[in-house]
């Protein structure tokens, strides 16, 4: 009985947070960019605030957090901080109060949200209600005299467009907003390129630590490949070089010329193709008798 009232119990709020966590299509991620696209060619500081609310109670906690990070993802990366939620109406925004709908969680979240809001509305701001994230918010600031249309199905509210005139910073991080849509079959050819990769930088390391083990160094190759990337990653970050830009392959380069200079001095030495012994057992000279072993041997 005990494990019956279990499943019925738990089985219906699963489900309610799995169907909001689902992922969006790719029009949700064509609107996120475009509001990025709007917000990098702002000055730097300028607020961007997503108009979304979700009725449903529960699920609104993961349906507003995950178009939250929809933008985050599209803005650039220096703009990440200056995204803002309003969960709420069009109206009651316009009104300076969040919109609260009696349940608990969701009315604290939308009070949050609005004290992080309230006090960057006293500059220039870029106010958005997108159709795929809040199709009521969207009608709403469509019906607005004065609104501007930023893509389709992206508007910005009339007074909420930003600073007319500024000029956006000349550093990528300001202006390059996040990558549009990808092609669900990007994983499939990318995944097995990354593990080739990784396992030719992975390959030096390997071959000269266990030389003539072919299949071990096979098997290895990747693993070392990808923790000789990520140490100099570390290296590289701490001499004060940033994993941004052309520097970004510095580790890459480093890891593949510290195993190819470990593999030639292996070679150097002569065991680059000898196969070691089997561990645990002893080479027995070819000619001398066994009472001569056991009496170089004994102390």
């Amino acid at each position: 009985m005990a494990s019956i009232a279990g499943v019925v119990f738990l089985v219906p709020r699963y489900w309610v947070a799995w169907e909001a966590q689902r992922g969006e299509s790719s029009r949700a991620v064509v609107a996120s960019r475009a509001m990025g696209l709007a917000l990098a060619r702002q000055p730097a500081g300028t607020p961007l605030v997503l108009i979304d609310d979700d009725p449903r109670g529960l699920p609104a906690l993961f349906t507003i957090t995950e178009h939250a990070g929809y933008l985050r993802d599209a803005v650039p990366p220096a703009r990440v901080p200056d995204v803002f939620l309003f969960v709420g109406s069009v109206p009651d925004f316009l009104g300076g109060r969040p919109t609260l709908s009696g349940d608990v969680s969701r009315d604290l979240l939308a009070t949050d949200y609005w004290n992080r809001i309230r006090p960057v509305l006293d500059r220039p701001a870029v106010v958005v209600a997108a159709s795929r994230f809040d199709p009521v918010a969207y009608q709403d600031a469509l019906a607005l005299p004065g609104h501007v249309t930023l893509a389709p199905g992206v508007v910005a509210l009339p007074g909420f467009t930003g600073a007319n005139g500024g000029l956006p910073p000349n550093s990528a991080a300001f202006t390059s907003p996040g990558p549009g849509p990808l092609s669900s079959w990007l994983p499939v050819w990318l995944a097995p390129l990354l593990i080739l990769v990784l396992g030719v930088i992975g390959w030096p390391w390997v071959a000269s630590t266990f030389p003539g083990r072919r299949r071990i160094a096979a098997a290895l190759s990747p693993a070392v490949g990808l923790a000789a990337i990520s140490v100099a990653a570390i290296v590289t970050d701490a001499v004060g070089l940033r994993l941004q830009g052309w520097t970004g392959v510095v580790p890459v380069m480093a890891a593949l010329g510290g195993g190819l200079a470990m593999l030639a001095r292996s070679r150097r030495r002569g065991d680059g193709g000898a196969r070691p012994a089997p561990i645990g057992r002893r080479a027995i000279p070819a000619s001398g008798h066994i009472t001569d072993i056991a009496r170089t041997s004994s102390p």
